[in-house]
């Protein structure tokens, strides 16, 4: 991250990101690649499967949630009093990846340690563009929590929740434009809207299978 500077744009060739880890902090758990501040991050291929960033589940637990667990991309920076702030982060973008296998904490009894297993942004200012986001796990919103996503497929995400009704196992919070949601289901099998899509805005986007 101390390469680039605020603004810039990362060109990422194909190929399988499943190593390297960033610690957020021990309450927010890990992440494969964080972008703490205002990033472009493209990739090169037009093929959304060439260019992989894969998270990783804790295999210590059935649901694959724990202080092991990675998720995929974290988009925010933690601020003096702790908390994760968009300030810096804002106008993020991430385009033409899959991201697969995220995973989070078990719980979110911090600042929303166990949301997001495929992505986590504390605001819609960060957006997710011709992504797929796939077989990601969190405690709520297995696919994505808080950002805006354009054009994504979202396939097989699930989330574990306090109750299955609301748990959001494609998307807890942000935004959703033109989307594709595509067999993702709560923990306890609820395949309900706000088990799938929670506290969240939806505008032309379609649920298959779930």
């Amino acid at each position: 991250n101390s390469l680039f500077e605020a603004g810039d744009t990362v060109l990422v060739h194909p190929g399988v990101y499943d190593t390297g880890v960033v610690q957020i902090n021990t309450k927010l758990g890990n992440t494969r690649v964080h972008l703490p501040k205002k990033t472009i991050l493209k990739a090169v291929s037009d093929d959304v499967g060439a260019t992989v960033i894969k998270g990783g589940f804790d295999s210590r637990y059935s649901n694959g949630l724990g202080p092991k667990a990675i998720r995929c991309i974290f988009v925010g920076k933690i601020d003096e009093n702790g908390k994760v702030s968009d300030t810096e982060a804002a106008g993020s973008e991430i385009s033409g990846f899959t991201l697969c296998d995220g995973a989070t904490l078990h719980t979110d009894s911090s600042e929303y340690s166990g949301f997001g297993g495929g992505v986590y942004s504390p605001s819609t200012k960060a957006y997710v563009v011709d992504c797929v986001i796939s077989n990601c796990a969190a405690y709520k919103g297995g696919g994505t929590f808080g950002c805006t996503s354009v054009r994504c497929l979202f396939k097989n995400n699930r989330a574990k929740g306090s109750s299955s009704g609301s748990c959001g196992s494609a998307v807890n919070g942000g935004n959703l434009l033109n989307c594709v949601i595509d067999g993702c289901t709560g923990e306890r099998g609820d395949a309900s809207l706000e088990a799938v899509l929670s506290s969240c805005k939806s505008v032309n986007c379609t649920i298959v299978n779930c």
